[in-house]
Formats: structure tokens, sequence, C-alpha cells
């Protein structure tokens, strides 16, 4: 019961990503203000991941070494890709998108390196996320400072949450997190009209 209500909100989760890419697609095909290629990028980019994050725990791949760290070094250079795009989405200087993406390609080097020597450290990859949404957070302003700022909180609730006994025996901790991610990308989604994406601080 507990693996399929942990699937059932990792399904909701791949859908209202989903549902976030098409709308932003069609706001850009339509021509609609504000809608551009990068923010479309940053939304298609993280739901590719998510697809992949599905494939990747499939038990025929999850259990298959080679298989595993060849999907994982997929998702890593798709991380890559994303944090740059969403770096670029926020039209923040050239210093911070070059800054910013080199820290997550080296974050992402050493845990494909670590696949291989310990079976992956995804603090690392957390730790690319962490950084370019505090990034993020910090150059923008008003709603869309908030909305980076509840990605963020996301991310680090998940790893509060997945220290409590009871919630990570039953996995709990991450239908909480898969619910408080549809919730926070939305508001990011909601964000885009508002024209802040193309008005950072700096």
């Amino acid at each position: 019961m507990t693996i399929s209500l942990n699937s059932f909100t990792n399904f909701l989760h791949a859908v209202a990503l989903a549902s976030y890419t098409w709308l932003v697609y069609s706001g850009l095909t339509q021509g609609k203000p504000h809608y551009d290629l990068y923010i479309f990028g940053c939304f298609g980019f993280l739901f590719v991941i998510k697809i992949f994050g599905i494939i990747v725990h499939i038990p025929s791949i999850e259990h298959n070494k080679e298989k595993h760290n060849f999907f994982w070094i997929i998702i890593s250079i798709l991380i890559i890709f994303l944090n740059y795009v969403t770096l670029k989405s926020i039209n923040t200087n050239f210093l911070l998108v070059f800054s910013g993406t080199a820290t997550v390609v080296i974050l992402a080097s050493l845990y494909i390196r670590s696949l291989f020597n310990s079976g992956g450290k995804f603090y690392l990859i957390a730790a690319a996320f962490t950084i370019v949404h505090s990034l993020c957070a910090i150059v923008t302003k008003g709603q869309l400072s908030l909305a980076w700022f509840y990605l963020l909180m996301s991310n680090l609730l998940w790893i509060v949450f997945s220290k409590i006994p009871f919630l990570h025996k039953n996995k709990y901790h991450n239908d909480i997190y898969h619910f408080m991610l549809i919730g926070s990308t939305y508001y990011l989604y909601s964000t885009i009209e508002s024209g802040l994406w193309k008005n950072p601080i700096f």
C-alpha cells in the first residue's frame, strides 16, 4: 500500500510538470508576453529529468549497476543544462550564470565519479539545486523570488522529513515532497506573466 501511494504521488508530480511544461509551450507558441525559450527549457528539463528519475527506479534498472549508472549519468548531464537555462531564464548577469553553471558542472562531475566509487552521493545533486535555487531567490524579486524560495524549502524540508523515522519508514516523506513540489512549481509557473523573470535585481 505504501509503495503504491508513493508511486501515485510521484505520478501526480510527473503529470503536473507535464502540464506546466505544456502551458509554457502554449504561451510561447501563442506569442504571449514574457514567455521565452529559456523559461520553456526550465520547465521542460524539469519534466524530462522527472521521467528519467522514474525510469532509473524501475527494479530491473535500479538493481543493475551498469544500467543504473548509465541513466544517472544522463540525469546528471540534464541537470547541468537545467540549471544553466534556469539561470538564463531569469536574465541575470553573465558572472552569475557562469559561476552557477560551473559549480553545477563540478558537483555533477563529482556525483558521476561517486557512482563508480560508492554508489552515488546524492547530496551532491541536492547541493547543485540548492545553490542555483538560492541564487535565483536572491537575484529576483517579489513573487518570483518567493517561488524560488518555496522550491528551495521543498528540497530542504524533504531532507528534514527524511530524518523522521515514521515518515522515512513508510516513505511518507517522499509523498509530502511530491505535493510540495507540485505546489511550488505551479507557483513558479504562475509568476511568468508578471514579467519578473526578465527584471532581476542584478
